[in-house]
This record gives C-alpha cells, sequence and structure tokens, in this order.
C-alpha cells in the first residue's frame, strides 16, 4: 500500500484554481482511477493538504501520469508558493482521520 501526501502553500486560488480543481476532482470520480483506495483534501489557513491511498506504487505512478495531472504539474508555480511530496509504503498503513 502507498500514501501520497502533497502539501502545497497557496498564492492564487482563483476562480481558473477552482475550477481546474474541480476538473480534477470530477476525473477521478468518473474514471475511479485502478488501486485508489481513499483520498481527502483539505485547505487550512491558505495550505492544502492532499492524502491518497494507492494498492500499488504503479497505480499511483498511472494517475500521476495522467495528462490533467500532467497539466497541474506545469501549472502549479501559477497557484502555489510551494508543494512538497511525500510518499510512503507500508504494508499496514492506515488513515488516523478514519480510525
Amino acid at each position: 500500500m502507498i500514501k501520497v501526501i502533497v502539501i502545497g502553500k497557496l498564492k492564487n486560488a482563483n476562480e481558473e484554481w477552482k475550477d481546474f480543481s474541480t476538473r480534477v476532482d470530477k476525473k477521478r470520480a468518473a474514471i475511479k482511477p485502478e488501486g485508489l483506495i481513499d483520498y481527502w483534501s483539505e485547505i487550512k489557513n491558505d495550505v492544502e493538504i492532499t492524502v491518497s491511498t494507492w494498492k500499488t506504487w504503479d497505480n499511483a505512478l498511472v494517475w500521476s501520469d495522467d495528462p490533467i495531472q500532467e497539466e497541474f504539474k506545469k501549472r502549479r508555480d501559477e497557484w502555489y508558493v510551494w508543494t512538497k511530496a511525500l510518499h510512503i509504503e507500508g504494508a499496514n498503513l492506515t488513515d488516523p482521520k478514519h480510525d
């Protein structure tokens, strides 16, 4: 199991960013990426935290290479001061939010 944690400091959460975020959410819901177990995102004080849980590393990489994710990577400097990603691999990962 893989946890992908992405944290970013927003600098320009304008309407274009909101529309793009909605498109990503809708696409994820529509295609139900293979191996996606859980996903949540929260914004507090202009810091966005997103956590996704995947069955395998390959499942996470397929979503990472999706064209909508590639578009985000190209445009992230427009919307974020900084972003950091952490990938954790382990057999018994649980999400404290759901315990």
